[in-house]
C-alpha cells in the first residue's frame, strides 16, 4: 500500500479511537484524559490526514526513502506519545515509566517531520 493511503487508513483509526475516548469521557463526566483525546485527534487524525493529502498531491514524493522514514518514525512517535500521555494523565504509571517515553517519542516525531520537510522541499523544487 502506498504511503498516502497508509496515512489515511491510520488517520481513520485514530479518529475512531479519539471519538470513542471523547464519548466515554462525556458519558462519564470524567475528563482526565482530555489531553490524550486531543493528542489522538491532532497527532493521529489531523496530521496524518494532512500528510496523506500532501503525498497524494505529490505522488513522486511518496516513493522516496524519506517518505518511509517519515511514515515509520511518525507512527512510532505518535503511538508512544499518546501512550505516555494516557499513562501520565490517567495516573496509570509513575514518571519513571512515562517520562522517558516522552523524550523518545518527541525524537521520533521530530525525525519524521525533518524527513517530511526535506521531502516537501525537494518536491516543491521540482
Amino acid at each position: 500500500m502506498k504511503i498516502d493511503r497508509l496515512f489515511l487508513v491510520i488517520a481513520a483509526i485514530y479518529i475512531l479511537i479519539g471519538m470513542g475516548l471523547g464519548s466515554y469521557m462525556g458519558m462519564n463526566q470524567d475528563f482526565a484524559h482530555r489531553t490524550t483525546h486531543t493528542h489522538i485527534n491532532l497527532l493521529g487524525f489531523v496530521s496524518m490526514t494532512l500528510f496523506a493529502l500532501v503525498y497524494r498531491a505529490w505522488p513522486a514524493m511518496q516513493e522516496s526513502l524519506l517518505a518511509r522514514i517519515h511514515f515509520f518514525a511518525y507512527q512510532a512517535g505518535a503511538l508512544i506519545m499518546v501512550t505516555a500521555i494516557f499513562l501520565k494523565y490517567g495516573g496509570h504509571a509513575e514518571e519513571e515509566i512515562y517520562g522517558p517515553m516522552f523524550g523518545g517519542s518527541e525524537m521520533l516525531l521530530l525525525a519524521g517531520m525533518v524527513a517530511f520537510l526535506i521531502g516537501v522541499l525537494r518536491a516543491a523544487r521540482d
